[in-house]
């Protein structure tokens, strides 16, 4: 018995001097990267602020989030402080008139959340716990219907008008609100251009691909470019490009 206690009085020092050992060994450069990484987010990340851009702003195209893709121009990309992180409040809104959520989202210059609907375009409260159409222009309940809108590429010019391009190879400039900024209930389409028709009629030639992207360059042209730009054009009809001169001709 006296053998036994000496044993296992044995076996616990040799374990206290063991771990003893361990916590006093010298930290390993893991170790402390580990540590200094803790007490680095523990203290605050610092925050860097962006170069502010240095491209002027295009005079023909509204000044902030007027747009989906933002590859038209840099000068249409927010300059304005956005949250760190994770943002601290979150909105729900339900959905009860498209069949989905709208997928994206852009803004006048009025702040007015502009969202596709229907095939067409609409100023939403999406805010509301019920989200609430103010005003909208559908192909189908307004125009006849047969084409929707590519809202994705559609953007907001500098005097609040929604430009956009069409299923049907259209482009369409849509008024959306009055001088005073109060969202019309119905938009009214302001000018309505067939570029399919222009462009064919130009180059002599029937074109195959669907118009996809337009915007306004510095000097007030609008440029658009159709889909069908690949690494192998010899397999289907090459994509075309051109652009409506002051809204009056088109060139390619």
């Amino acid at each position: 018995m006296k053998k036994r206690a000496i044993l296992l009085a044995f076996i616990i020092s040799a374990v206290a001097m063991t771990s003893g050992c361990s916590a006093n060994e010298p930290k390993t450069d893991e170790v402390k990267q580990e540590q200094t990484k803790t007490e680095s987010v523990s203290s605050g990340v610092t925050i860097k602020p962006l170069t502010q851009k240095a491209i002027d702003e295009n005079p023909y195209m509204a000044k902030n989030d007027a747009n989906i893709h933002h590859d038209c121009y840099n000068s249409d990309s927010t300059d304005e402080v956005l949250p760190v992180g994770i943002y601290p409040e979150i909105n729900v809104s339900y959905e009860k008139v498209n069949p989905n959520a709208s997928p994206a989202v852009f803004f006048d210059n009025y702040g007015h959340s502009v969202v596709p609907l229907l095939g067409g375009l609409a100023i939403r409260d999406i805010n509301a716990e019920e989200t609430q159409t103010i005003g909208y222009f559908s192909p189908k309940q307004h125009d006849g219907g047969g084409y929707v809108i590519q809202s994705s590429y559609s953007f907001v010019d500098e005097n609040n008008r929604l430009v956009c391009p069409t299923s049907n190879n259209h482009v369409l400039m849509l008024k959306a609100t009055d001088e005073e900024g109060n969202v019309l209930p119905e938009f009214e389409k302001v000018l309505d251009i067939d570029i399919k028709a222009a462009a064919e009629a130009i180059t002599g030639k029937t074109l195959d691909q669907n118009l996809l992207s337009v915007v306004f360059d510095y000097e007030g042209n609008l440029w658009f470019a159709t889909g069908g730009f690949r690494i192998y054009p010899e397999r289907q009809q090459q994509g075309a490009m051109g652009y409506i001169s002051e809204m009056r001709s088109t060139q390619f």
